[in-house]
Formats: C-alpha cells, structure tokens, sequence
C-alpha cells in the first residue's frame, strides 16, 4: 500500500505541474491602451534630445494622441499586418513599426520625411 502511494504521488504531482498554462495573453491592441512616454530617441541612427518629452496615447476607441510633431494632434490609428505596424492616420499617414512591444516597454520605428526614426517608449503606470 505504502509502495503504491509513493509511485502514485510522484506522478500526480507531475501531472499538475506540467498542466498548459491557460492565462490568456494580452493581445497587441490591449498592450497598447495607455500612455506611453519617450525614453530614447533615434534619428537616422543617431540619439537625438530634441524630441525629449514626445508621449503617445492610445486609447480604447481607436484614437492615438501624440506631441511627436510638435503640439498633441488626436487623430485615428489602426493596427495592420498582423498588429505589427500601426498606422496613425495623421497629416503624414505614418506607419509605425512595432519591433518590440511588452507590458512597459514599446519600441517603434518609422520615417517621417525620409528621416529615420527609433523611439524608445515607456509605459505610464495609471494613478
């Protein structure tokens, strides 16, 4: 009997520990709802401190408020190409490629004017 409980617990414990993980990820869309401020900046693969204060917001209803351009312009985004590239439709129509995106961290590049950009983007936690 003894015998029987020692082989038997060893793979019931097996069993719950290799169990899927069921937590639903969040998708590109919901990672990106929220504010997202500038942590570092590219431009034509050279840092840059002239777009220092530059935030993005996304919120639920498909608009996206930025000051990249100078003053906050509210205008639709999209996600497109299997959410890996936002298009803003702004004056300039910008796509931004999204190379990283995680809970606290967004890392999007774009040209604008055939300039080449590289921002380096953190999360704001809500209050």
């Amino acid at each position: 009997m003894i015998k029987h409980i020692f082989i038997t617990l060893p793979i019931l414990l097996l069993f719950f520990n290799c169990q899927t993980d069921t937590t639903k990820k969040p998708t590109t869309a919901e990672l990106l709802i929220g504010k997202w401020e500038l942590a570092e900046a590219m431009r034509d693969n050279k840092p840059t401190t002239s777009l220092d204060g530059a935030y993005f917001i996304f919120d639920e209803a498909g608009m996206l408020a930025s000051n990249f351009y100078g003053t906050e312009v509210k205008s639709p985004y999209s996600l497109k190409n299997e959410d890996k590239v936002i298009y803003h439709d702004n004056q300039y129509k910008t796509d931004y490629n999204i190379q990283l995106l995680e809970e606290n961290k967004l890392v999007l590049l774009f040209s604008v004017r055939n300039t080449k950009f590289n921002l380096s983007l953190k999360k704001v936690k809500k209050e």
